[in-house]
């Protein structure tokens, strides 16, 4: 950057430093979580005792995979976190980035001998700056593509002028329906960060927390949309509608209707319940991401 910022870099004799060097790049979380985890990759690699092996799994090998507790126990006695806490918290970062996966994506980050993990991106090759500052859209296009295997969407309300993010659904003769199930093949990309399972999202350790809402319906509906094969989460919200005025938001899984739990349930299966409740309002405990409150 330029020593003042007055201006964007410009082929001429003036001054410009890396903001690494200089403690300006805070706002680079991105490029700051690409430094941490080549910080680490590398550093396993050159540890005497390294994590890294090939394991054998009712006939499937994984090469260069690590077992949590492994990593855990090695993140503290490297030096590279303080507590057992602070490592369990980076593994689980990682996770969520898709700089680490579960070896068949079953699980989230957990300090497990039991469970076995690898790096899911090349962290041998050789990159140019402009690579890193695009990582985060790569981790996009991957989450894309692992939840185009989800069932299609539901909006629960009636199709309308205002609502949102509903143009590839298609209309039917009957408009008066309150769940139309989309026919196009264009779905709309899922808001979700990373597709968590419902034992993820019950583990102890889970970073999602819970909180309920009662949502009133007014004369088309609720106002939102979601998705999801179990669990089911919310993938929009109209703001204009009752649901957004009850506080739900995008990306939030839903945990129970109405006080039945409904987390191992498809979108279909949900909506039915929604739908179903024989009162003007409903009752959601749904499950946000601690990172998401705090960014409130």
């Amino acid at each position: 950057h330029r020593l003042c910022d007055d201006h964007n870099f410009k082929d001429e004799l003036l001054f410009y430093r890396f903001r690494r060097d200089d403690d300006s790049i805070e706002s680079q979380k991105d490029l700051l979580l690409f430094y941490k985890v080549l910080d680490i990759y590398h550093s396993i690699n050159t540890s005497k005792k390294g994590i890294l092996r090939g394991y054998q799994v009712k006939g499937q090998v994984f090469d260069r995979a690590f077992m949590g507790s492994a990593f855990v126990d090695w993140l503290v006695k490297s030096g590279m976190v303080d507590t057992k806490e602070r490592a369990i918290i980076t593994g689980r970062q990682l996770l969520e980035n898709d700089i680490i996966r579960h070896v068949t994506d079953d699980h989230h980050f957990r300090n497990d001998s039991m469970l076995l993990y690898q790096f899911n991106l090349d962290l041998d090759q050789r990159r140019r700056m402009s690579d890193v500052l695009i990582l985060d859209d790569t981790r996009r296009m991957s989450t894309d593509s692992r939840s185009s295997n989800e069932s299609q969407e539901i909006p629960v309300r009636t199709i309308e002028s205002r609502d949102i993010g509903l143009s590839d659904i298609e209309n039917t003769e009957n408009k008066s329906s309150e769940t139309i199930e989309s026919s196009s093949p264009m779905q709309p990309k899922s808001v979700l960060l990373r597709y968590e399972t419902a034992d993820d999202l019950e583990s102890p350790d889970t970073p999602y927390v819970r909180s309920c809402l009662r949502i009133f319906s007014d004369s088309v509906g609720y106002g939102f949309v979601i998705r999801g094969i179990g669990p089911t989460y919310v993938q929009t919200v109209d703001p204009e509608g009752p649901a957004a005025d009850a506080g739900l938001k995008v990306r939030q899984y839903i945990y129970s209707v109405n006080g039945e739990n409904v987390l191992r349930e498809d979108h279909h299966t949900v909506a039915q319940r929604i739908m179903g409740s024989n009162r003007d309002y409903i009752n959601l405990c749904v499950m946000s991401h601690k990172r998401e409150l705090k960014e409130k």
